[in-house]
């Protein structure tokens, strides 16, 4: 009687931080590892580290680090996630030319240089492409017609809320918690809220300060505050546990305000999954998942924000938050995206 080999793949990330694409990362951990031996190669030190088995993890400082591990885990598939962990893809290809190598694309190939370095002398060593929109698609098949690699799986994720009773409180809360990165619109929204009138609002910026980067973009938000003087505006919420949860029991609206194209704003999913209203600028994937809520996309023109956002909070009253919920529970959910990356890696 034959035994029945089960198949190694190992998932390579290269971040480091907590980001939207290392969420994910996790999921795919965690849908694979149930009929599958799965290894996760993260960076020494990284913030997903504690989040994976033990026996599952391998921590690397270099390309030859994995390298080497990769012979003794003897992977048949190799899973990049993220567009930084593609620079493993040609020297492990040329170690390893029988593996079949997978990339998950959470980010864009924002200029010419890096479409024609992807299409032409990375995406001829890769299996399949698995794209979190159709947005990353298209920014894909930009010096293409068509091709079949590309793969469309939308991030899933499966939050678990406690029966939490909202605060109550004389203010309307307006959260934002965005990564600390320029491009998500920081400082965009604080030329918005200058402008804000409304006395019983509040703004609440809930963030993770993670390295040097974070560091001084919050200075600099500081330095605005106090240079518009809104500070009785914001609330600050610094590296907070649990903030999801915190943030369902006091937001009644809360904010995407990113400036260049993104993907799928993991903020506007998590906001769904609350049932909170938010308003998202309508760049990369966002209208994907808020089409049939046209009165929450905004493009990014200071002015058009503003006007939406007043538009919201003047009609908070009037939402559903049960269909917001809905939305996330159809197209959003880690079952969905688990039985679909499954079939991928199994295909």
């Amino acid at each position: 009687m034959k035994i029945k080999m089960i198949e190694t793949i190992v998932i390579i990330d290269s971040f480091g931080l907590n980001g939207g694409a290392e969420k994910v990362m996790l999921n795919t951990y965690l849908a694979l590892k149930e009929k599958k031996q799965v290894y996760c190669y993260l960076p020494t030190n990284s913030f997903f580290s504690k989040k994976i088995d033990a026996s599952n993890l391998y921590e690397f400082n270099s390309v030859f680090d994995i390298i080497s591990q990769i012979k003794i885990h003897k992977p048949t598939k190799i899973i990049l996630n993220n567009k930084k962990s593609l620079q493993y893809l040609i020297p492990l290809k040329l170690f390893y030319p029988k593996r079949q190598f997978y990339y998950h694309s959470h980010g864009y190939f924002r200029n010419l240089l890096e479409q024609i370095v992807y299409t032409f002398f990375l995406l001829p060593f890769l299996h399949k492409t698995i794209c979190v929109s159709n947005s990353i698609i298209k920014n894909h098949n930009a010096l293409l017609k068509k091709n079949k690699k590309h793969l469309l799986v939308y991030n899933g994720f499966n939050f678990q809320f406690k029966s939490i009773k909202r605060d109550d409180d004389k203010y309307i809360n307006i959260f934002f918690w965005a990564q600390l990165r320029n491009w998500k619109g920081h400082l965009f929204l604080l030329e918005v809220i200058k402008e804000i009138k409304i006395p019983n609002v509040k703004f609440n910026f809930v963030a993770s300060v993670q390295d040097s980067e974070s560091e001084n973009l919050l200075k600099k938000i500081k330095n605005k505050i106090i240079e518009y003087e809104i500070q009785d505006k914001i609330i600050f919420h610094l590296n907070i546990k649990n903030h999801l949860e915190f943030i369902k029991s006091k937001a009644d609206i809360s904010l995407s305000c990113s400036q260049l194209k993104d993907p799928l704003p993991t903020i506007i999913i998590e906001s769904l999954s609350m049932g909170i209203p938010v308003l998202a600028t309508n760049i990369g994937g966002s209208e994907e998942i808020l089409k049939d809520y046209p009165q929450m996309l905004t493009d990014i023109r200071q002015s058009e924000f503003l006007n939406k956002l007043k538009f919201l909070i003047n009609s908070l009253e009037t939402i559903n938050r049960d269909e917001l919920i809905l939305i996330y529970e159809k197209k959003f959910m880690f079952k969905n995206f688990n039985n679909s990356i499954v079939e991928i890696i199994n295909d």
